[in-house]
């Protein structure tokens, strides 16, 4: 398993285009190297896609108790519960944790391969990486991104964050 630990960036693979990408390129431009992600993007439905994409790559938060939370992913009687016996880093952890397989469950997937999963959850955990430093500045925001790329029996890829308290002040 390559785990990116907390004290590590997310960070892309050396980038691939995907090969439903380069299929489409094949079939719908005559050429499989005339296309690209964002040349596939360019078509009706993808701008729904892009759109709707962007709560994913830029989740809405909440700050509860000291801790950053995905919004869709909490609810302050699940923190509480959990705040009763872990402490506030595992309760964020565990409660902000995405696995790439819980985002697609109505997605049938067979032109996605291992690698697309694990580019995109690099991608994602870099994002949130970003995303959530420019917002929270004042918080230490930790992302592990866990790229799952030898145990099959867990989870699969997935992200979480938390923080690890407050930055202190310096003097300016």
């Amino acid at each position: 398993m390559t785990k990116l630990e907390h004290h590590e960036t997310p960070r892309w693979f050396p980038r691939k285009v995907p090969r439903f990408v380069v299929e489409w390129a094949r079939e719908a431009l005559g050429d499989p190297n005339w296309g690209d992600p964002l040349n596939f993007l360019d078509q009706d439905e993808g701008v729904k896609f892009v759109i709707a994409s962007s709560w994913l790559f830029c989740p809405e938060t909440v700050e509860y108790r000291g801790g950053i939370f995905i919004k869709r992913r909490f609810s302050e009687s699940n923190v509480d519960q959990w705040l009763s016996e872990h402490d506030i880093v595992s309760t964020q952890a565990t409660v902000n944790l995405t696995a790439m397989w819980s985002l697609f469950v109505n997605a049938d997937s067979p032109a996605f391969d291992d690698m697309d999963e694990r580019e995109l959850t690099a991608a994602l955990g870099e994002c949130w990486n970003g995303v959530l430093k420019q917002r929270y500045p004042q918080h230490n925001i930790v992302v592990s991104v866990d790229l799952d790329e030898e145990d099959q029996s867990s989870r699969g890829p997935s992200v979480t964050l938390w923080s690890s308290g407050y930055k202190e002040a310096h003097p300016a």
